[in-house]
């Protein structure tokens, strides 16, 4: 049974949270300069939506007009926590972002091997995938590869990118990892079959301040945060990052991460 009191505490509780996720990132952007004004402009539009579907769906439990079953209850709570993570991840990455620009996270490069990596990251997606029956594709041609970069920022940049192609990509349709050599580099190429997109989204994707607006499957918008860290990881460890991509063709993203001299 769901009391008022329970309810209450649950919302309360999840809005704290929010607010205390925003107390601590506050300090890291008083630092940056006006010229990122765009970029906070794009965040603050963006966190409106899951502040509002907080405030929605509490208003709706707090109704006393209304009357609703033990089933509509735990929905509606869902759809307050689901805001919730919503809100917390965009927090996470403005204050990561935020921390990359006034250099108070550098990168740590280190040798690491990329196919364990990519192993790690197929590994962390597979439920996901599974879930949307999506059908992950490894292609790792040489063993034993092994790359100087920050471990953390190059997987977070390939986590994004393959949950974004996971994202975009229809029922029964594929991601596919894969890496080839070059002389003094890797490329890491993830692949889709889904929506892909128009030369002018291609333009934009990787842009502060640009909003790209581009539904997924689930007809959910985003805000291309993930994809502008990505680049600002790979960036930041000597690698370059672009996408070719055709409307319903699919999309391939590639990146580059300097190999061990």
């Amino acid at each position: 049974m769901f009391s008022w009191l329970v309810i209450k505490k649950f919302v309360i509780n999840q809005v704290i949270q929010i607010f205390q996720a925003l107390r601590i990132s506050e300090e890291e952007f008083k630092s940056l300069s006006i010229t990122q004004q765009k970029f906070f402009d794009l965040m603050s539009h963006d966190l409106k939506t899951p502040f509002n579907g907080i405030e929605g769906f509490t208003k709706l439990l707090l109704d006393p007009s209304e009357e609703y079953t033990e089933e509509e209850k735990r929905e509606f709570l869902q759809h307050i926590l689901m805001a919730t993570e919503t809100a917390h991840k965009l927090i996470g990455r403005l204050s990561k972002w935020a921390r990359l620009q006034t250099g108070r996270w550098k990168p740590n490069p280190q040798a690491f091997e990329i196919n364990k990596l990519v192993e790690s990251v197929v590994s962390f997606h597979s439920a996901h995938a599974f879930q949307k029956k999506i059908h992950l594709i490894v292609d790792l041609k040489e063993r034993a590869l092994l790359v100087f970069a920050d471990q953390l920022m190059i997987e977070t940049a390939l986590r994004n990118i393959v949950s974004n192609a996971i994202k975009f990509t229809q029922p029964n349709g594929f991601v596919k990892i894969a890496v080839t050599r070059q002389e003094k580099a890797l490329i890491v190429m993830v692949e889709d079959n889904g929506k892909g997109m128009s030369p002018k989204l291609v333009n934009d994707l990787f842009k502060i301040g640009e909003r790209v607006v581009l539904p997924d499957i689930s007809g959910k918008i985003g805000t291309g945060l993930g994809l502008i860290l990505s680049k600002e990881f790979v960036e930041k460890n000597g690698g370059n990052i672009w996408v070719t991509s055709k409307p319903d063709m699919g999309s391939k993203f590639y990146f580059t991460i300097p190999l061990v001299s």
